[in-house]
């Protein structure tokens, strides 16, 4: 990895608006549950960690995985919205489901706008019997739009591709006071996403590959509650 620092950065200066609610209501075993969100964000000088163009450093280093910088974009926009829902049943099976839509643009893209879907959900289920909680996590992070720079400091577009990610694990508690887990993370296995350039200003598309996780992984973790 290669992350620099940039001296000549001027200040953000941001406008944000929010707006939220929450709704629930329970009918005999069943609870519901939904939470809208709507957002707004328009940003003057936002400082952003953009991809560096490999040409501009040392050639020991042209070849490193991950090589940015932070730089100004001059004006940049953010908005969108989530939907997030909730089922429960006897308070021993939840399920709560989640929608998004991230939408931007810069001004470095002739205020093109971009559009991010996102989803994500979580079952859980406590065992009775077994007094056992099971937990699966999805996530699915849709194609993202991301900045590079140019050897001459223009911003250009690049595009990170859309990935999933899914969880799962089970816990149970011991004599009140401890706690064990054990599960798997990322069971899709994914390590690395595709990532392309479309700036006229580079003159080629540049497409390396970016890391975003660490591959599978099982884990045990056991806690005490003091």
């Amino acid at each position: 990895h290669s992350i620099n620092g940039n001296a000549g950065l001027k200040p953000e200066v941001a406008d944000n608006i929010t707006a939220s609610a929450n709704l629930s209501w329970r009918k005999g075993r069943h609870r519901f549950g939904i939470s809208p969100m709507l957002y707004y964000n328009n940003i003057i000088n936002k400082i952003e960690l953009v991809d560096k163009d490999r040409a501009t450093m040392e050639p020991s280093r042209q070849y490193v995985n991950v090589a940015m910088i932070y730089q100004n974009v001059a004006r940049f926009r953010t908005y969108g919205g989530t939907l997030g829902m909730t089922y429960s049943y006897n308070d021993r099976l939840t399920v709560r489901p989640a929608i998004g839509l991230l939408m931007r643009s810069g001004s470095n893209s002739l205020n093109t706008v971009y559009r991010t879907p996102e989803a994500n959900a979580t079952v859980t289920y406590a065992d009775a019997w077994s007094d056992v909680t099971f937990s699966l996590f999805y996530k699915y992070n849709g194609r993202l739009s991301r900045f590079g720079l140019t050897s001459d400091g223009q911003l250009l577009d690049r595009s990170q591709g859309d990935y999933h990610l899914l969880d799962f694990s089970m816990a149970r508690s011991f004599r009140a006071k401890w706690f064990a887990t054990v599960g798997i993370k990322n069971i899709a296995g994914v390590t690395e996403v595709e990532q392309t350039s479309r700036g006229e200003a580079s003159g080629s598309d540049y497409s390396p590959n970016l890391p975003v996780g660490q591959g599978r992984q099982a884990f045990l973790r056991i806690t005490r509650q003091f």
